[in-house]
């Protein structure tokens, strides 16, 4: 067939093997010579399963952005409520409220861009580990695919949400007043 047709790219063609032939060992034959192009057949439940699963990555996804955002929150409240003191000797020193305001955003990027860098990696690496898991259990070839596109707006993303989640927590920083709060040092 390949003298044939030469890359036949986008034709299937169903193989049955001879009786007493290796499924394995065929299909491994026809993948030396045809590449990653050759797929072994999958049984219909197997298929079915996979399905059912496919909307369960979405699922987690949603789960950690909800714990990643909740986390945040508390991590920012509790500085600020933690901080008091000190933000009230940066506003006894001359911080405006909007230099409060930005202390508190750059804590909430700094975290963001924290989680971002140690997120992506090993999200990317394990997605792919687990794929890698699924494709072999069913005999398929097809590799993992990095949405690309989808990974470069989450950077920016992340960001944002988490400054636009830091206004309360800096907007009750900009509201601490230094006399009241040094004197009951």
């Amino acid at each position: 067939m390949h003298t044939l047709l030469g890359e036949a790219e986008g034709t299937t063609f169903p193989a049955d093997y001879a009786a007493g032939v290796d499924p394995d060992d065929a299909s491994a034959a026809l993948q030396a010579d045809w590449g990653k192009t050759v797929l072994r057949w999958v049984p219909p439940d197997q298929v079915e399963n996979l399905r059912q699963v496919g909307g369960l990555p979405r699922v987690l996804a949603g789960v950690v952005a909800i714990l990643a955002v909740s986390t945040l929150v508390h991590t920012l409240v509790t500085s600020v409520r933690h901080r008091r003191s000190d933000l009230a000797v940066l506003k006894a020193l001359g911080f405006s409220r909007r230099q409060v305001w930005a202390t508190v955003a750059w804590q909430a990027t700094t975290l963001a861009a924290l989680a971002l860098l140690a997120g992506l990696p090993l999200g990317l690496a394990g997605g792919r580990w687990a794929w890698r898991l699924v494709a072999e259990s069913i005999g398929t070839p097809a590799g993992a695919v990095t949405p690309i596109v989808a990974v470069l707006v989450t950077v920016p993303a992340v960001l944002a949400t988490a400054n636009l989640l830091a206004v309360l927590p800096a907007r009750a920083a900009a509201r601490v007043r230094p006399a009241v709060v040094l004197r009951s040092e």
